[in-house]
């Protein structure tokens, strides 16, 4: 019997390591972040603690990890986080986009980088950061999306570029903090690098928003709250006893 108990104990315990992993949900590639929940773990807490139609409160939802596998598991949720940036790939993440030519829309804004000249952004340091030629094709690119009138599209386009963004730059690719990398400081990249790295990201997230409404489709699926907030503060959108699952 105390075999039995351990053997049931172990394997249990093999669960949570989540070594057997195929891959890493493919829809969660969607802009990196730093420190994201493995989403098969939140899969499981959220399956284990709550049901259908229960409201899930992750307080330092980031990237939105949880929020979209408990829209997916037919719950509603709400995230609360100080960083906006991470608010914006949260919302554009989890709000499925409805009534759109994805393809006239992409071929607009290729249109529009090509043969447009947009003014060049700058602030303090800039050229810390990045090289010339890099921040005229970036400020092309940030400019030709700030002209798209489809606002959700927009949406989409701001947080493909930003997922290139840290890339080009001569910041530390990996970690949150911002730190020059030396070894970036002899890479070059040229317009049409820069621009091919941004449409195949496009691309990417395109597929991405189109699989997510093709999953929604069929289920009870509701858009999560995202609140831009401090999470050592009560938020008044969030009502007393409201809440079933805290992750």
């Amino acid at each position: 019997m105390e075999e039995n108990n351990s053997t049931f104990l172990l394997n249990w315990l093999d669960e949570w390591t989540f070594r057997k992993r195929e891959n890493i949900y493919e829809y969660h590639q969607f802009h990196k972040y730093p420190a994201t929940f493995i989403p098969e773990l939140v899969d499981k807490i959220i399956n284990l603690y709550s049901k259908k139609g229960d409201t899930v409160l992750d307080i330092f939802s980031g990237s939105g990890t949880s929020l979209l596998e408990a829209m997916l598991l037919e719950r509603k949720s709400i995230g609360i986080e100080l960083n906006p940036l991470a608010c914006l790939i949260s919302k554009v993440k989890t709000t499925p986009i409805e009534g759109v030519d994805f393809k006239k829309e992409k071929q607009s804004l290729i249109d529009s980088i090509k043969n447009n000249k947009y003014n060049i952004v700058n602030f303090e340091k800039i050229d810390f950061w990045f090289q010339e030629e890099a921040i005229i094709e970036l400020s092309n690119i940030l400019g030709s999306i700030n002209s798209i009138k489809h606002e959700s599209f927009k949406k989409l386009a701001l947080v493909s570029l930003s997922d290139i963004i840290r890339y080009v730059s001569f910041c530390k690719h990996s970690g949150f903090k911002m730190h020059k990398d030396q070894k970036k400081l002899e890479k070059k990249f040229k317009k049409n690098e820069i621009f091919d790295l941004f449409i195949d990201k496009l691309n990417n997230n395109i597929n991405y928003i189109i699989h997510i409404n093709n999953k929604i489709k069929n289920i009870n699926a509701t858009i999560p709250l995202i609140i831009n907030y401090d999470s050592r503060k009560i938020s008044d959108s969030i009502k007393k006893e409201s809440i079933d699952l805290i992750i």
